[in-house]
């Protein structure tokens, strides 16, 4: 059968693993815990140290951005519920299949049927006549999804998974393994659209944006979007508003 498409993105799989059990390691065995944002942004960036940096130690303007990036991924969390354009400014054709992965996943009726979902989201993403740059954010936003469906059906209800004690309450997981999923793809898609604004920015140099890009910022970005929204689901209790206060 031939290859009808590839997600270049797919290695994502193994490093959002990594990285939640890295996350859940930083913390305390079980809530109520006096456990901060800056506490989870520091296990975010030193994962990602750990992991891409061995070698190249970033300067301490890097190190504060990246770690920035956390707060900048929730807080686009909170806000998606207010106007989802604002905050993911994608085109009309790729808010179609933003819409589908990170709303559609939570109406799923059967949540063994949601990696099905993601896939047949992805297949008709890339028969979809979006060229590879429009379809780049989207794939990873799909990699992602399909990454934190595979982690939390495992982590979110094994009885000996460290993350057990923070998952559980009188809500049953099963209930909130969709929102788990859904939470760390939109992280993903906001946290590069974040990157995306600050590079498109004119006051940004050339040299600045080709810089960025070599070293592979989109790969960090995603993860600490994925990372940070759903850790902030699960730890803090982020939910998205409706309207502002």
């Amino acid at each position: 059968m031939a290859t009808t498409y590839v997600n270049p993105y797919s290695f994502i799989n193994a490093k959002y693993a990594a990285g939640l059990d890295a996350i859940i390691m930083a913390l305390p065995p079980s809530p109520p815990v006096p456990y901060t944002l800056d506490n989870l942004a520091d296990a975010i960036y030193n994962y990602l140290q750990a992991t891409y940096f061995m070698m190249d130690t970033p300067d301490a303007l890097e190190i504060q951005e990246m770690k920035i990036w956390t707060a900048e991924a929730i807080n686009g969390y909170i806000n998606l519920g207010i106007e989802t354009a604002a905050y993911l400014p994608f085109s009309t054709a790729q808010m179609s299949f933003v819409n589908q992965l990170v709303n559609g996943v939570l109406d799923v009726r059967n949540p063994e049927d949601i990696e099905q979902y993601i896939l047949d989201i992805e297949h008709k993403l890339t028969c979809s006549g979006l060229n590879t740059i429009e379809q780049a954010p989207l794939l990873y936003g799909t990699a992602v999804a399909r990454a934190a469906y595979n982690y939390w059906k495992v982590k979110g209800f094994d009885p000996m998974s460290s993350w057990i004690g923070y998952v559980t309450s009188f809500t049953p997981a099963i209930n909130k393994f969709p929102f788990w999923v859904s939470a760390s793809a939109a992280g993903a898609l906001i946290s590069l659209n974040t990157s995306k604004s600050k590079t498109d920015n004119e006051l940004v140099s050339a040299i600045e944006r080709v810089s960025d890009d070599r070293r592979g910022w989109s790969i960090l970005h995603a993860l600490t979007g994925s990372m940070a929204v759903v850790s902030g689901k699960i730890i803090f209790n982020v939910q998205q508003r409706a309207n502002c206060c």
